[in-house]
């Protein structure tokens, strides 16, 4: 399985700001690194650090974090230097890859793409609410959910969702060799365009990936298990409209 940020579902209970700087606090604490306030202005994209403290004090009352200040009097240079200790509190959580982070998406659409997240069954990665009770428990209006959905679906944030326990079942040898066959084989050939499937798709983390890869190479794929590979792959990263 790839590196991954473990996520409190109690992130729902965030807005989209306070979500994001919480998987930044994640983030730091995966990497050991030392953050402050001017650090998470900086990867929200804001200015005011009174706003972040306010965020910290929000994930504080949400039970997800506690911090502990550290005081360093640094007179010579004239200037006190304070460093944040942060405490993960975790009660239920998904994974999310490390990828995540590096998306060209904003701040905020990252941090409802958490929220929208811990909405959905870990088993199935769908959210099985309807839009009206999507909105209600995100508290946000319905225009505003629809918004954040499209944005959602225009960065393929959801292909950064993880089931706990997935792992990639097709070994790495096999994989290899699709990826070579894939550059020499014709686009628009069949083998062409299955192998294309199979690898945007990401069929390869399918329980069945080899059973598939086989009748791929074989050339004995059939529509019926095309059909039900695909739909399984289609709910598997949907996530409603």
């Amino acid at each position: 399985m790839k590196p991954f940020l473990k996520i409190d579902k109690r992130v729902q209970e965030l807005n989209d700001s306070e979500a994001f700087v919480y998987m930044i606090i994640v983030y730091s604490i995966f990497k050991k690194k030392q953050v402050n306030r001017k650090y998470l202005a900086d990867c929200l994209q804001v200015k005011s650090l009174d706003y972040i403290t306010e965020i910290l004090l929000s994930i504080e009352k949400a039970g997800l974090i506690s911090r502990k200040l550290t005081f360093n009097n640094a007179s010579v240079d004239g200037y006190i230097n304070v460093k944040m200790n942060f405490t993960l509190h975790y009660n239920n959580w998904f994974p999310v890859e490390i990828g995540f982070l590096a998306s060209d998406a904003t701040p905020r659409t990252k941090g409802f793409a958490l929220r929208y997240r811990s909405l959905a069954f870990d088993d199935t990665l769908n959210v099985e609410y309807t839009k009206y009770k999507i909105a209600e428990l995100l508290n946000i209006s319905r225009p505003t959910l629809n918004k954040n959905l499209t944005l959602l679906n225009a960065h393929s944030l959801m292909d950064y969702f993880i089931k706990f326990n997935e792992t990639i079942e097709l070994d790495a040898n096999k994989m290899k060799e699709l990826k070579e066959l894939s550059i020499k084989a014709d686009k628009e050939s069949k083998l062409g365009k299955q192998i294309n499937w199979f690898l945007n798709k990401k069929i390869y983390t399918h329980k069945n990936a080899n059973k598939v890869y086989n009748m791929i190479i074989s050339g004995t794929l059939d529509a019926q298990t095309y059909k039900q590979v695909n739909e399984a792959s289609n709910s598997r990263y949907s996530f409603g409209n």
